[in-house]
């Protein structure tokens, strides 16, 4: 959602290494589902470490490179570390079925979670960063179901 947000660039990296890594798995399904994991395993435990240092340090970091008269921004970036936290997971279950021939999947999953952020943005518009934001944070679990 946000190209300058460090989870980009964690997802950017995420999705240009693990396409070719799935991709030379794809014809031994055993292969590509243990690689599958290992891939997950490893690129959470570095997102969720990564975010949630940063939500720790908000606070310090905020000040330190913007100054004290931005202090209520502090919420708003820790809110956003916890709504891209799942993000890279997301990304590499797009590249999963990339790598299945599944891009009929992709583009329904595409076209329902664009559909689906249509209200996170309307809640935004009418109620404040803070609804579209958790909203974000709501939407940040699609991949997990």
């Amino acid at each position: 959602m946000f190209k300058d947000f460090p989870s980009a660039n964690i997802n950017r990296v995420v999705s240009r290494v693990t396409y070719p890594v799935l991709a030379t798995l794809q014809n031994d399904k055993t292969a590509l589902e243990s690689g599958y994991r290992r891939l997950i395993r490893s690129i959470m435990f570095i997102t969720f470490i990564l975010m949630i240092d940063m939500a720790a340090v908000a606070e310090t970091l905020i000040v330190s490179l913007i100054g004290c008269k931005w202090l209520p921004s502090v919420v708003y970036l820790q809110m956003l570390c916890f709504a891209e936290m799942l993000y890279p997971l997301h990304a590499l279950n797009l590249n999963m079925l990339n790598v299945q021939g599944r891009s009929d999947l992709f583009l329904k999953l595409e076209i329902i979670k664009k559909i689906i952020a249509m209200p996170v943005i309307m809640a935004g518009i009418f109620c404040g960063i803070k609804a579209m934001i958790g909203g974000m944070i709501i939407l940040s679990f699609m991949p997990i179901i």
